[in-house]
């Protein structure tokens, strides 16, 4: 949760970390790394090379367990607790298991708060952007 613990990605991104908008983000609970991760998403030249890199290494290996995805985890833990406590976490499953309740969103039946639903959108829109941090389609290219 607290990016100082991964010391290659600090490392690489403290440049950014101590400029704004990421300097005014609280410590912890994965805020600074969101802020990162939405500047990639939003603003990629705003990120060093070195930055982009770490960051993309990072949410390739936490892509696939939400318990390495600390604003998603805490957004959704009704939601998961509610509709996939009966999943083990990794390789995706919790995470696909909550998409498809939000999908049932669009049929009007989903039942998801709508913070979980920003994160789980916020999440597609990162994967879309690189499929190395979609697990399935990852696997499907190596093989």
């Amino acid at each position: 949760r607290n990016i100082s613990l991964d010391v290659s990605l600090y490392s690489a991104c403290s440049a950014e970390l101590s400029r704004e908008p990421c300097s005014k983000r609280k410590a912890g609970g994965g805020n600074r790394r969101a802020c990162l991760e939405q500047l990639q998403l939003n603003r990629p030249s705003a990120l060093s090379p070195r930055c982009n890199a770490e960051l993309t290494s990072a949410a390739i290996l936490r892509a696939d367990d939400i318990r390495f995805h600390a604003p998603l985890s805490r957004a959704c833990a009704v939601e998961r607790t509610r509709h996939c406590a009966h999943l083990t976490p990794g390789s995706m499953r919790v995470i696909l298991c909550l998409e498809d309740h939000m999908n049932e969103h669009a049929q009007g039946t989903s039942d998801l708060g709508l913070e979980c639903q920003q994160w789980l959108f916020r999440r597609k829109e990162l994967v879309s952007s690189d499929f190395r941090l979609d697990a399935k389609l990852r696997n499907a290219c190596e093989t």
